[in-house]
């Protein structure tokens, strides 16, 4: 496990962590970052739990996950994520059956694989569910 929670960080570089093939769990809440690289997390194959609650992140590129395939679990909990697409999770992340988006105040789709147990989102106010595994949360009380 590497614990790297409130440790101030802004900035990953991209393969940061390739020396690291056999981590399973990396813990960068109460941070700073506000932006992920594509290939930040590039290497970590065994990587079973992220938790990136608590930093500044608006985005997740497309290729963030790609090439963590153990991915069991997932907290953005409380960043400013306007949206989370469907290329965020690609089908590299089948395993996931967490994700936890808790405290993401801006309207938010979420489009998530069949294989998701477990979908947090309190402080937030579902509008709809689409057919297509779709859930767009709003923070604005209707």
């Amino acid at each position: 496990m590497s614990l790297f929670k409130d440790n101030r960080i802004n900035y990953l570089p991209e393969n940061v962590f390739v020396p690291l093939v056999n981590l399973s769990d990396l813990l960068l809440h109460d941070n700073r970052l506000e932006f992920v690289w594509p290939r930040t997390f590039f290497g970590l194959k065994s990587l079973r739990r992220l938790t990136l609650a608590g930093n500044r992140l608006t985005s997740l590129p497309e290729a963030a996950l790609r090439h963590s395939p153990a991915l069991r679990y997932l907290d953005l909990a409380d960043n400013n994520f306007r949206s989370l697409q469907r290329c965020a999770f690609p089908v590299s992340t089948a395993a996931l059956r967490t994700l936890s988006v808790i405290g993401n105040l801006h309207n938010t789709l979420f489009i998530v694989g069949a294989s998701l147990k477990d979908l947090l989102l309190l402080h937030s106010v579902i509008c709809s569910f689409g057919r297509s595994k779709t859930v767009i949360i709003s923070s604005q009380l209707l």
